[in-house]
């Protein structure tokens, strides 16, 4: 029995010991998938061209004890597809109702990034089978530290403000495009992540504001690619560390901006969001994603939906003002091509709600991206059809 197997019966076990003095509540969630690639040589988030149901596959258990007063611990066990279904702690933290409208969290919790953050796992919330991953598909999720909820009024609007503050490490995925050559596993440190959401809600009408800084990202980015790792060991090698300091990433500074959109009416919604990644002094590009969806209910079970997502990468022209030859010209234009990409998606789904707790979902996406390679133009497309059951219980 390895560690994470040990804790989830630990945290089962304590459950089981504390019921008698508080109010336990269990709650979970799953989504199987599968899908597949055709008609194309590439890939699409680890999608190919045979069926696989682990892509997005994902199952969940979450936990609430209600201790007396205004204290309750929640936890969530998560087993993603992709992991093998193995276990792992996604939330842990104790949620303090300082007053009615006022509740901190001191734990790991999720990060509140996006107008879905919340539900990001629970596919049953949303009506895609995954949220556009143009825009979702960030290297960290979660945060270990403390978050300050106001839940108020702004006018006419309802309001909900949130402070975040915390670090994380371990393993980040970094998917530079949708592509799965371009999906990395980089052991990671993100310190000093403090950022902030406000979220106005006014009948159907919902909008939202964040953002986000890491004081310090450091990561090994000959992990992503080779030549990029050499050339930086090369520069501090001759003592060019002026060059090398713009192209690795050590202790590098991180804005996330995002502003999302929706309006929801009986019949029809409408919505859209926008995010954008500054990553200062490093190899790593500025990255712009949004998308704009919309969808129909042909009755209250049955609902058609579209979604076009659009993105593009730019390079960090930082370290092309420190080389010293053309001899580290071409290494640096390397780096340019890279991360210069434009990338879009459509996709288009219905959703049939076939139970009180479980939805059937049919879901076409057409992928399309412009790459730069050896100074040449690349396009590269994707067609995938997936299928998925989402539940919650």
């Amino acid at each position: 029995m390895n560690k994470i197997h040990l804790v989830s019966f630990g945290i089962l076990l304590v459950c089981s010991q504390i019921s008698s003095a508080a109010d336990i509540q269990f709650n979970g969630f799953g989504t199987m998938a599968i899908g597949q690639v055709f008609d194309n040589e590439h890939d699409y988030y680890h999608y190919d061209d045979n069926f696989s149901i682990k892509q997005d596959s994902v199952f969940g258990l979450q936990t609430t004890v209600n201790l007396e007063g205004d204290l309750r611990f929640i936890g969530q066990l998560v087993g993603r597809g992709m992991q093998s279904f193995e276990p792992k702690i996604e939330w842990a933290y104790i949620d303090y109702s300082i007053s009615p409208k006022l509740d901190v969290y001191l734990g790991r919790f999720r990060i509140p990034l996006f107008l879905h953050s919340d539900s990001l796992d629970v596919g049953y919330g949303y009506h895609w089978i995954r949220p556009p991953q143009e825009v979702y598909a960030i290297p960290i999720t979660n945060l270990d530290g403390i978050s300050a909820i106001y839940n108020g009024s702004f006018g006419n609007w309802a309001s909900r403000l949130q402070l975040t503050y915390g670090n994380t490490s371990g393993e980040a995925n970094f998917s530079l495009t949708p592509n799965s050559v371009d999906d990395f596993d980089i052991e990671s440190t993100f310190s000093g992540t403090g950022g902030v959401s406000w979220t106005l809600f006014n009948g159907g009408v919902k909008a939202r504001l964040a953002y986000l800084r890491v004081d310090e990202l450091t990561m090994d980015i000959g992990e992503i690619n080779s030549q990029v790792g050499d050339l930086v060991n090369q520069s501090f090698a001759l003592g060019l560390n002026r060059l090398g300091s713009a192209i690795d990433v050590e202790k590098d500074s991180v804005d996330f901006y995002g502003a999302a959109l929706t309006y929801d009416s009986e019949h029809w919604f409408i919505g859209a969001e926008y995010t954008d990644i500054d990553i200062e002094n490093s190899a790593l590009p500025f990255m712009t994603n949004g998308y704009i969806t919309g969808g129909w209910r042909l009755s209250p079970k049955i609902l058609l939906h579209s979604t076009f997502s659009k993105g593009k990468h730019r390079p960090n022209k930082e370290a092309e003002r420190y080389s010293p030859s053309e001899s580290f010209d071409a290494a640096i234009h390397l780096i340019s091509d890279i991360n210069t990409r434009d990338y879009s998606s459509v996709m288009t789904g219905i959703r049939y709600d076939f139970h009180a707790q479980a939805a059937l979902k049919f879901e076409y996406l057409h992928f399309d991206e412009k790459r730069v390679q050896n100074s040449a133009e690349v396009r590269n497309r994707v067609n995938l059809l997936r299928m998925a059951v989402d539940v919650v219980f």
